[in-house]
């Protein structure tokens, strides 16, 4: 998958929010790696391969506010009171349309 300029924004912008809510995850695990041995193997990975490693491992951050959001949808869906703002929807997909048109 190639990354183009705008996704790696989008990307980028979803790094950041996750690297403030994991900030003390990373330094014990820049310790971890400091601790292990050294290897002589050597791998170069572009920026957007480095970057698509930092979102996924971001993404395995739990983070508990989104984790009770989840539960509750998960709950309303399940006893069918939730309901779909399909106006919202339709501006948000109109929005990404013209984001990628433009």
């Amino acid at each position: 998958m190639k990354i183009n300029d705008t996704h790696q924004k989008l990307l980028e912008s979803y790094l950041n929010q996750a690297q403030a809510v994991q900030g003390q995850q990373q330094v014990q695990n820049q310790q971890d790696v400091q601790q292990q041995p050294q290897s002589s193997d050597k791998v170069d990975l572009s920026s957007g391969s480095r970057l698509m490693q930092q979102v996924n491992s971001a993404m395995n951050v739990s983070q508990p506010d989104r984790t009770a959001k989840v539960e509750a949808l998960k709950q309303q869906v399940q006893q069918g009171t939730y309901q779909v703002d399909e106006g919202r929807v339709a501006d948000k997909m109109m929005a990404d349309l013209l984001k990628d048109l433009g």
